[in-house]
């Protein structure tokens, strides 16, 4: 079974997921879920080590706005010391989209996608166990249409996102140093982590060809890198990077430029002061993926989606405490006091109430289980009880949000 609530949406689900199937190491999962956007029941069969190292995804989906399916075949690069990597990827799906102001429901459509990818790639010859060189090459074809409903009419001059579909013939180039060190209590409770102080970067260009004007004969490019920073025995530095956009010689497309870092220290012995800033801009956004700030995303104390736009800024500070004792042989406990601030404004397809900056406070329990870990990745998850209280926005703004979430880490 499982539960979340967060910004005073419900998300639950019940059924088997058995990730060592007959003791054959396979992952089983069916299940029925339901969140606020839409119930249904996923079949999904997972194999990480088919045939020699190779992985198969089946999956598919009946829910109450539509359907879901993905296939995907490959062989990945499963160690610094694999070769080659090849794969073949499908996934389409037909639901209901919404647009959201201030967490409310303002007009749903229509939208169907289908996305497939061939790809093959090799390590570079002038790799090395501390160096590793990646090249791929590729293709990716997407497409998304959108379509009214009627029963969903709006008072409102809303415009659907245009449809679009495109092809596009990449390269991509990825190189990480191998420079990993162990910590303890940074993302998880009592466990020893894994951290790379080595640079880890990809970059992948690609030329488009579209049905529309737009992106036709645009260059795609995506651009990632990664570093762990230890200042000291008791302080790390995590950091990000990514760029995203199609670029044509007048204009840029759907752009997404990101940073985010976080900063723990441990201040005490059982304790940690951990801050996290994001900050996110985009241009020309397809209107299907505004950037959204709210109950889900790091302002606890607020709705989902409660706002949006193609600008983004959110501030993080905690202080943590990582509990010592194993509970009933079953879990750690920590806790946690916290603060988040944050903006999501700019452009959007449906005007927004608030495009303030907004904060909360609020305090938190973190379990850990130890007999069980991640459903898929081998991590293992952590579950989060916060109850978050709004310093800004109206009177129609919950008093307190009580959130129950399932995450990857701390």
């Amino acid at each position: 079974m499982t539960y979340s609530t967060a910004g005073g949406a419900t998300h639950y689900g019940y059924g088997l997921h058995d990730s060592n199937f007959l003791g054959l190491g396979k992952t089983i999962k069916i299940e029925h879920t339901s969140t606020e956007a839409r119930t249904g029941d996923i079949i999904q069969y997972r194999d990480y080590n088919l045939c020699d190292k190779n992985q198969l995804i089946l999956g598919y989906a009946d829910n109450n706005d539509g359907k879901e399916s993905e296939f995907s075949f490959s062989k990945p690069f499963s160690s610094i010391r694999t070769d080659w990597t090849s794969g073949v990827e499908y996934q389409d799906f037909l639901r209901e989209d919404t647009y959201y102001n201030a967490g409310e429901e303002v007009y749903r459509y229509l939208h169907q996608n289908a996305e497939h990818s061939l790809y093959y790639g090799l390590r570079l010859p002038n790799s090395s166990d501390d160096n590793v060189h990646r090249l791929i090459v590729g293709w990716s074809h997407a497409s998304d249409e959108f379509s009214s409903l009627p029963e969903f009419n709006s008072d409102l001059d809303v415009e659907l996102p245009y449809d679009r579909k495109f092809d596009s013939f990449w390269i991509e180039y990825s190189s990480f140093k191998n420079s990993y060190i162990e910590m303890h209590n940074i993302q998880q409770i009592n466990r020893t982590e894994d951290f790379n102080l080595g640079n880890q970067w990809r970059l992948r260009i690609g030329g488009v060809t579209a049905n529309t004007n737009q992106l036709d004969k645009s260059i795609q490019v995506q651009l990632n890198f990664s570093k762990a920073i230890k200042i000291s025995s008791t302080q790390m530095l995590l950091g990000e990077l990514s760029s995203s956009g199609f670029y044509t010689s007048g204009d840029t497309i759907n752009a997404i430029n990101q940073m985010a870092v976080s900063y723990h220290w441990q201040n005490f012995s059982r304790g940690q002061f951990y801050a996290y800033a994001n900050v996110t801009e985009g241009k020309n956004l397809f209107d299907d993926m505004p950037l959204e700030l709210g109950g889900d995303t790091g302002l606890r104390g607020y709705p989902v989606r409660f706002q949006a736009g193609n600008k983004l800024e959110l501030l993080t500070i905690e202080q943590r405490y990582f509990g010592e004792k194993e509970w009933f042989s079953l879990f750690h406990m920590g806790a946690a006091i916290f603060y988040d601030q944050g903006r999501a404004w700019g452009e959007s397809p449906v005007d927004q109430t608030y495009n303030k900056t907004l904060r909360d406070v609020g305090i938190g329990l973190r379990i850990s289980g130890t007999r069980t870990g991640g459903k898929d990745d081998g991590i293992h998850n952590v579950a989060h009880l916060d109850l978050s209280y709004p310093l800004d926005g109206s009177a129609d703004i919950d008093k307190y949000q009580i959130s129950v979430r399932i995450k990857k880490s701390f």
